[in-house]
């Protein structure tokens, strides 16, 4: 049977929408922090937008330019495209009675989007600090279920990932 952990549900125009806890882990990262990231199966990449890295304290000296996709729109908006590589991910969420769980993985690299003609701290996104894309959905073989206004992650046992339940009374 695969694991599953409920995600947080927030309204986003009007109807329930996946969220779950992100942070990222590596050479040159030290805020050990987290942001809100968006579960998008629509969004080719995972990303982060210029909210999260900010909160994330990403420095820029760290991205590097892709050999592909170097643009990219989330929304209305224009963003040049890097990406930090070799990253842990850790995908976190509230479980039940108490409980919360992790999902970490070593991923190749994570998209860091950078606003075209603007700063990140002016920049107009700044309620979506973060997407999860396919590309870790896919990797991690995660599955999304929703259930009475409730999303849920299933996990495949197989995944190449590590899954951490602790409890917290």
């Amino acid at each position: 049977m695969m694991p599953k952990f409920r995600l947080i549900t927030r309204d986003r125009y009007g109807n329930p929408a996946p969220y779950v806890l992100l942070s990222l882990r590596g050479k040159g990262l030290h805020a050990y922090r987290y942001v809100e990231a968006l579960i998008d199966t629509g969004a080719p990449w995972t990303s982060i937008l210029p909210a999260g890295s900010l909160i994330l304290q990403i420095p820029k000296r760290l991205l590097k330019r892709p050999s592909d996709v170097t643009t990219a729109r989330v929304g209305a908006h224009s963003f040049h495209r890097y990406v930090l590589e070799n990253i842990r991910v850790i995908l976190s969420g509230p479980g039940e009675r108490g409980a919360h769980w992790s999902i970490v993985a070593n991923v190749p690299h994570v998209s860091v989007l950078e606003p075209v003609g603007g700063s990140r701290e002016a920049h107009p996104m700044r309620d979506l600090p973060a997407v999860v894309g396919c590309d870790i959905i896919s990797s991690l073989e995660l599955s999304l279920s929703f259930e009475s206004r409730d999303f849920f992650l299933e996990v495949k046992e197989s995944a190449p990932c590590k899954i951490i339940v602790a409890r917290t009374s």
